[in-house]
């Protein structure tokens, strides 16, 4: 029945096959779906899931540690403003670019939100950036709600024919996390699966 009501709630059949597959805890085939991410066994290993950006293969390299974070400004699936100050930022964040198709991502989204719990601002920003595009911005939103998410999920946007946010760090696929201390330089990046205890590492690390 929840099943059923959350669908309807929906107005594409992607999304709504994606609510399914959360419902019930069944992974999302998207075998015959354009435009989306290919399904095959993306994120199961060290390999981060493709980006969705076309143009990522020759995008550079994620930051690392010393770089500086750039800013962004970006709205969340409501269309309310999200922005990061990047060196102005005055205080810790940590980035966790996204997507709903990327089994490793919604795994491990338990891991920031208890991280955005303990290390609340100005202790620690939490930011998932979401790369799905405004097409999927309700099943974004929706999925926020559903897992109850303790931080705000901003969409990136495509400028130029790329993405603002994760182009600018060097994202090329998903998950992908860049920790950034309070004078705004990376201090730890990481793309695909991530060991907690690694995370934890570098957030307790970071924070010092």
């Amino acid at each position: 029945m929840i099943r059923r009501v959350f669908c309807a709630l929906l107005s594409s059949t992607v999304v709504c096959l994606a609510a399914v597959a959360w419902a019930t805890s069944v992974p999302l085939s998207l075998d015959g779906l354009p435009g989306l991410l290919p399904a095959d066994e993306c994120g199961e290993g060290a390999e981060p899931c493709p980006s969705p950006d076309a143009s990522a293969a020759g995008a550079e390299k994620l930051l690392s540690a010393g770089a500086k974070a750039p800013a962004f400004e970006l709205s969340d699936p409501e269309g309310n403003p999200v922005s990061f100050r990047g060196e102005k930022s005055g205080e810790p964040a940590l980035l966790v670019f996204w997507s709903l198709f990327c089994p490793p991502c919604r795994e491990e989204m338990p891991y920031f939100a208890d991280l955005a719990v303990r290390y609340p601002p100005p202790g620690l920003r939490v930011i998932a950036v979401n790369l799905d595009g405004d097409s999927l911005a309700r099943a974004v939103s929706q999925y926020a709600r559903l897992q109850d998410l303790p931080f705000p999920v901003a969409m990136d946007e495509k400028r130029n024919g790329r993405f603002a946010a994760a182009g600018a760090y060097g994202v090329s696929g998903t998950p992908a996390l860049v920790l950034i201390g309070a004078d705004g330089r990376v201090v730890w990046s990481h793309e695909g699966r991530v060991d907690p205890l690694e995370l934890e590492s570098a957030v307790t690390e970071g924070l010092r």
